[in-house]
């Protein structure tokens, strides 16, 4: 049984913001919220997302 630990329809914009590789192959990423893009029209939510009203 699949019991996935964030909403599967959650989406959020990250940015790359530090990376660290260790000796023993472990990679430890870091990332943030992207800001919002100001001078750009707001993304159309995909139709699966839309609420029905």
């Amino acid at each position: 049984m699949r019991n996935p630990a964030l909403p599967t329809d959650a989406h959020a914009d990250l940015e790359l913001t530090d990376e660290h590789r260790l000796s023993s192959g472990v990679v430890h990423l870091r990332y943030r919220l992207q800001k919002p893009r100001t001078n750009s029209r707001p993304r159309a939510l995909p139709t699966a997302l839309k609420r029905r009203v």
